[in-house]
C-alpha cells in the first residue's frame, strides 16, 4: 500500500482564493506604496469612501503619482455627482410646488373646519365656551390672500430646502455615486 503522497508526488497546487491570480498575494490597502501614508488613506476614505481609497491605491500600485490617482477618482465622481445637479433641481421644484398646495390645502381645511358647528363646539369643549367664535375669526384671517401668499411662501422655502436633498439622496441610492461600490 502507498501512501497519498507517494501516488501523487509531482502535482500543482493552488491553495488560494477562487479568481486569485497564479503568483498574486492579496495585498493590504498599501502594501507596495511607502508614499501612500495611513493619513493619505483616511482622508481619502473621508474625502472618495472606502472604494475610492483602493481605486487609488490601485492606481499608485500601477505606477500614478498621488495627484494622478486622486485625480481621476475625483473625475469618476464629478461626473456621477454632476448629473445629481438637475435632479436636485428638480427635487426643489417639485418640493416648491408641493409645499404651495400642503399650505393652501391646510389653510382651507383649518378654515372649513373652524366655521362649521362641530369644529366649534368641539374648540369650545377645549378650551371654553368663548373660543369657538374667536377660532372662526382667526379661521377666516387665515383665508385672507395675504396670510395664505405668506403661508405658501414659507412652505415653499422649506419645500424647496428639503426636497432637494431628497431628490439627490434617493437617486444617489438608485445608481449614482456611491464612494464604497465596488466596480
Amino acid at each position: 500500500m502507498s501512501t497519498i503522497e507517494e501516488e501523487f508526488e509531482d502535482y500543482l497546487a493552488h491553495f488560494g482564493v477562487p479568481g486569485m491570480k497564479w503568483g498574486q498575494r492579496k495585498r493590504e490597502l498599501n502594501a507596495d506604496n511607502p508614499n501612500y501614508t495611513n493619513d493619505q488613506r483616511k482622508r481619502d476614505k473621508q474625502v472618495y469612501g472606502r472604494g475610492g481609497a483602493k481605486r487609488i491605491n490601485k492606481n499608485l500600485n500601477r505606477g500614478d503619482s498621488i495627484s494622478t490617482a486622486r485625480g481621476s477618482e475625483k473625475l469618476r465622481r464629478d461626473k456621477v455627482l454632476g448629473r445629481n445637479k438637475y435632479v436636485r433641481q428638480g427635487g426643489k421644484v417639485a418640493g416648491t410646488l408641493g409645499g404651495v398646495v400642503v399650505a393652501n390645502v391646510g389653510i382651507s381645511a383649518l378654515s372649513k373646519v373652524a366655521k362649521s358647528s362641530g369644529g366649534q363646539k368641539f374648540v369650545s369643549k377645549i378650551f371654553g365656551s368663548g373660543a369657538g367664535p374667536a377660532i372662526s375669526s382667526i379661521a377666516a384671517f387665515a383665508n385672507t390672500p395675504a396670510v395664505r401668499v405668506a403661508a405658501s411662501s414659507g412652505a415653499a422655502y422649506v419645500g424647496n430646502m428639503m426636497a432637494g436633498d431628497i431628490a439627490v439622496g434617493i437617486n444617489t441610492r438608485a445608481g449614482g455615486y456611491d464612494p464604497n461600490r465596488k466596480y
